[in-house]
């Protein structure tokens, strides 16, 4: 099943994404990539910022700056404090400048939508991680389903390390401690 917008073109099959691509990057001259990258990155002093209106806004314009970066956004989710944001790399774009554009736009635009235009800040650091094209449903998974799994307690210790210090510490077994 081929699914098609205007900037992307997805290949599923039995609920599983086989590929995805932008249709203007399939030619001779452009590198063919299966670059699949794993960032998540935290509020300012991990403050409960991401609720309501403020979240679903975020999650719109960190979606539209990776487009407009010609990468393709395949999960964004989080929870309060959070950001995850699952896509496939573009070879334009290093992984560096795609977070700074991606923290650096949604930031600008949430502090201007502020109630009283308080300002909005992301922390300093980000983590990124790659991932076979396998991983991806397990990946997106997790990414959409955040809040069931900081409400279980459930969270993979390493997916939400956005700095060396802010991870929830992992018991054995890979689940967080208590």
């Amino acid at each position: 099943l081929l699914f098609q917008d205007a900037d992307r073109q997805i290949a599923v099959r039995r609920g599983r994404v086989l590929d995805c691509w932008t249709p203007a990057l399939r030619s001779p001259r452009v590198p063919y990539l299966q670059l699949y990258v794993h960032l998540v990155w935290a509020t300012w002093d991990r403050q409960p910022l991401l609720v309501g209106d403020v979240e679903a806004h975020a999650h719109e314009i960190i979606g539209r700056t990776c487009r407009e970066l010609r990468c393709v956004p395949l999960a964004i989710g989080g929870i309060d404090n959070h950001v995850h944001v699952l896509l496939g790399l573009a070879a334009t774009v290093t992984i560096a400048e795609l977070a700074q554009k991606l923290k650096g736009t949604s930031s600008r635009l949430l502090g201007q939508a502020m109630p009283g235009n308080r300002g909005f800040r992301w922390q300093g650091g980000y983590g990124a991680f790659t991932l076979r094209k396998t991983d991806l449903p397990i990946l997106e998974a997790y990414v959409l389903r955040q809040k069931e799994h900081h409400a279980a307690s459930d969270v993979h210790a390493d997916w939400e390390r956005s700095s060396d210090d802010t991870a929830p510490r992992a018991r054995e077994g890979g689940r967080p401690n208590e």
